[in-house]
């Protein structure tokens, strides 16, 4: 009997409604769910912190900030790198005048010509020296090969600094400190400073010279050539692939100087750093703006009307900006940057209206003033320079 109640409690025990199977399925399934977000949370939050003690790690040192003269020299750096890529364009723009005025044999043409073929070739003479701002140039100079092996080389450098910095921060995360990883750590914050808080705007411009080309020709059913190496088809091999290799980098680059910016902040007003900013968001705005300006007058050679209008509207959001905003505790910061950032601006601006003046308008009066502040502003950058 006991032996029967067992095998019946035993069966019934075995038997289990089906709503119950049925449901069982559906709560593994959602377990199952629940498992894979909690680790696909912990894998973002893992990311995350990875980033952040990257930024951290790389930002840790203050001495651009704390001494007065380094602090001023990454302005006036800063700024001389901006307004060579600028006049870089000019130069551009007042070599096609000419022929622009070619068919106007009027004596104000042929004087307006003679002054704007002055102005360009003197990229080559007076202000030669100012290429150091735009290394992109001196390179050029020496054939499309060196000009490759130097992009590959910026690249390395990037990449490399930025994976060391990540492999000290994921140590330093896990309280791993490696004295052979470590050692080297200051020389990685200096370089880091020096490639995304200084020489930015010369490093981008070189990786997004690969991007110099006439695009308009392919509308016409021609080849894109590179602007600078006319031999090369920038949409067949090699070119193309350094295209993509210089984009992906330049993206990485970009990312990178907006958060070491960003990691720059510093919210005690007593701060001693002299380029201290405490408004986040006006600094990642500014130098967004910045990195634009930067991208429209390298990568848009081939599309000039367009580079010069996306140009001087990059100028005038970021002049505007950083009035409105002042994003720097210290007042005189504020002002020399407001002052520079408006000489862009003048500059975008005499470019605009030189581009877009009829042929009839360049030899009036109002273009010959128009080339003489260019060739001002010019000669007041290379005196700055010196």
């Amino acid at each position: 009997m006991k032996n029967d109640d067992a095998s019946s409690d035993g069966g019934a025990s075995s038997v289990v409604p089906s709503s119950v199977q049925s449901d069982r399925p559906v709560d593994a399934i959602e377990e199952g769910l629940e498992e894979d977000a909690d680790d696909l949370e912990s894998d973002n939050k893992g990311f995350m912190d990875v980033v952040f003690y990257t930024i951290y790690t790389l930002n840790t040192s203050h001495w651009l900030g704390r001494s007065l003269r380094l602090a001023a020299f990454k302005v006036a750096v800063e700024f001389l790198q901006l307004m060579r890529i600028v006049l870089t364009v000019s130069f551009r723009v007042l070599a096609g005048i000419p022929a622009r005025l070619a068919t106007d044999s009027s004596t104000a043409a042929a004087e307006a010509a003679s002054i704007a073929h002055i102005l360009a070739v003197e990229d080559s003479g007076i202000v030669q020296w100012s290429k150091i701002f735009q290394f992109r140039l001196l390179v050029i100079e020496k054939g499309y090969t060196a000009y490759v092996i130097a992009l590959y080389i910026i690249s390395d450098l990037v990449v490399a600094n930025l994976s060391y910095a990540v492999a000290v921060a994921w140590m330093l995360k896990r309280n791993k400190g490696n004295n052979y990883f470590t050692r080297w750590l200051g020389s990685v914050q200096i370089f880091a400073k020096m490639i995304y808080t200084i020489w930015f705007p010369a490093l981008l411009d070189y990786l997004l010279s690969p991007f110099s080309c006439s695009w308009m020709n392919v509308s016409k059913g021609g080849r894109p050539y590179h602007l600078d190496f006319p031999e090369q088809n920038c949409l067949a091999m090699p070119h193309v692939v350094h295209m993509l290799v210089a984009g992906a980098v330049a993206a990485v680059f970009c990312a990178m100087t907006l958060l070491m910016a960003l990691g720059g902040c510093d919210l005690d007003p007593i701060t001693r750093s002299v380029l201290a900013s405490s408004d986040a968001g006006a600094t990642f705005k500014i130098l967004a703006l910045k990195i634009c300006l930067v991208i429209v007058s390298s990568a848009l050679n081939g599309l000039q009307r367009s580079q010069v209008v996306f140009m001087l509207a990059s100028a005038f959001f970021v002049t505007h900006n950083h009035c409105w905003q002042v994003p720097y505790y210290n007042t005189v910061v504020n002002v020399v940057w407001a002052g520079l950032l408006a000489s862009i601006l003048a500059m975008t601006g005499l470019l605009m209206q030189l581009e877009f003046s009829p042929p009839a308008q360049l030899a009036n009066p109002t273009f010959a003033l128009s080339v003489v502040w260019v060739g001002a502003l010019s000669a007041c950058c290379s005196q700055t320079c010196h």
